[in-house]
């Protein structure tokens, strides 16, 4: 933060996207100029010397781990100017004083916290950012409040939502465009343990699976505008139907292990937690079309008469499968192709000498 920079954009922007414009500011060294924040919203600058840690640690998984020592002794995970846990590829965890903070916008987003400040009615709200090529990105934590973040002043987030209220209610936006990935109107009937949960979509009839395949390959597309799925990825949607039941099953194509793994596990094929969070979130676009049943006695089960939502993610090697037989399939095509090109050009003579009968 030595250099002095000017950035410009709306001084604040309210939960609807709407930007208040304010004079540009110009940030001195050692201090912070928001692009979505005037400097009279701010409090103490917190001090980011050596990132606030005093330990750093790898392990024999290639992780790095950054720790504080506290007067008693006893220490805890604390990064200041980055993830306080970071892994072999480069992802990680912001932690502060032992305490998981939030998700990052991507593992090449370092943020840094620049301030703390606590309002009159004693809500103490952490400012992270990180610079770079004139743009922005910030992360306002509301500490037990709203979790928010912005990209050159503007709801912004890709893979998660860009605001996270404290009840786990989501708001999605990109580019300073709200996008409503999730219908309103889901019903839980029943308490704590049993119950039957009715999606926003459920029209109260036994669902038709391949209506609700078509109707999901375009919440899929809409979800990708939203930023919930990778702008490089593409899926297929295919349907199964049984005696005493039907499923819906999603296959998610186009991104690598290196995107969708996790390294840090010991299983090669383990999901990294974004990756996690994504398939998780298009089940439940998928459910919002039926109804399910809930039986905390046992397992996790769904009623007859709705349907099993099924979404997975494919490894490079399960690609590399697909491509080859798809390359035979084309292969095959091919050949019949030129066969019966050859047969047609043939004379009877021809194809009766072919045949053995002269």
């Amino acid at each position: 933060m030595g250099n002095q920079k000017t950035f410009t954009g709306p001084a604040t922007v309210d939960r609807n996207g709407a930007g208040h414009a304010a004079a540009n500011s110009t940030a001195k060294p050692g201090t912070f100029v928001s692009h979505v924040l005037s400097d009279a919203d701010f409090g103490e600058l917190t001090s980011t010397a050596a990132g606030g840690y005093d330990t750093v640690e790898v392990n024999e998984h290639g992780t790095t781990q950054y720790f504080k020592t506290s007067a008693d002794g006893s220490r805890a995970l604390h990064r200041e100017d980055g993830h306080a846990v970071v892994y072999r590829d480069g992802g990680g965890y912001y932690m502060l004083d032992g305490n998981y903070l939030f998700e990052p916008f991507s593992d090449d987003v370092k943020l840094e916290l620049r301030y703390t400040h606590t309002d009159a009615d004693g809500i103490r709200t952490q400012y992270w950012a990180y610079d770079e090529d004139g743009h922005s990105w910030e992360a306002h934590i509301e500490e037990g409040g709203v979790h928010r973040y912005f990209h050159d002043g503007q709801p912004h987030r890709l893979g998660d939502p860009a605001v996270v209220h404290p009840d786990g209610s989501e708001e999605w936006w990109r580019d300073g465009v709200k996008y409503d990935i999730f219908a309103e109107g889901d019903e839980y009937l029943g308490d704590a343990w049993n119950g039957q949960f009715r999606g926003a979509k459920y029209d109260g009839t036994y669902p038709d699976v391949a209506k609700v395949a078509a109707s999901v390959r375009q919440d899929f597309k809409y979800a990708q505008k939203a930023g919930l799925i990778p702008d490089h990825a593409t899926w297929t949607v295919n349907t199964d139907k049984y005696a005493g039941g039907q499923s819906i099953h999603v296959v998610i194509n186009g991104l690598t292990d290196a995107e969708t793994r996790d390294p840090k596990e010991y299983a090669p094929y383990a999901l990294n937690d974004r990756t996690a969070r994504m398939e998780k979130r298009l089940e439940a676009i998928i459910e919002q079309y039926g109804r399910h049943t809930i039986d905390r006695g046992g397992d996790y089960t769904r009623a007859s008469g709705s349907f099993i939502p099924f979404v997975r993610t494919a490894t490079d090697r399960d690609q590399e499968y697909a491509a080859a037989e798809k390359a035979k399939a084309s292969a095959k095509r091919a050949a019949a192709k030129k066969a019966k090109a050859e047969v047609a050009a043939m004379s009877t003579d021809e194809i009766a000498k072919a045949l053995g009968l002269r």
